[in-house]
């Protein structure tokens, strides 16, 4: 599912963020988010996440959420552990950057109900 970010002002469309439930009984998700270059560094993608996993947790049962980064992003990784995401794991050269044409590593993270909870 794309869920639109969009300014609360104008509607103007800055971001989206992305979900995707991973097992059968959905106690389980993974989120992603884009955000504009023009809009990054204003708090967007984290009022947007933050928002997507109060909602995940409070209203959808989700027990954890997972979130992939690729290792040169500082600031969804700086992002992640914000919101209080785990590094959970690496997986090594498993996608290929279309744009720098070579095999790129992925982070994986996670975020627990009883962790985000904990946080408030």
């Amino acid at each position: 599912i794309q869920i639109a970010v969009a300014l609360k002002d104008s509607d103007q469309l800055v971001g989206d963020c992305a979900l995707k439930r991973t097992d059968i009984d959905g106690s389980i998700a993974e989120v992603g988010y884009t955000i504009a270059p023009l809009y990054q560094g204003n708090g967007y993608a984290v009022e947007a996440v933050t928002l997507l996993i109060k909602t995940l947790f409070e209203d959808h049962h989700v027990h954890r959420i997972m979130a992939r980064v690729d290792p040169r992003n500082d600031a969804s990784i700086k992002l992640l552990h914000r919101l209080g995401f785990e590094l959970e794991g690496r997986l090594r050269q498993c996608f290929f950057d279309e744009f720098e044409k070579q095999w790129v590593d992925e982070l994986i993270y996670g975020l627990l109900k009883s962790d985000f909870q904990d946080s408030l």
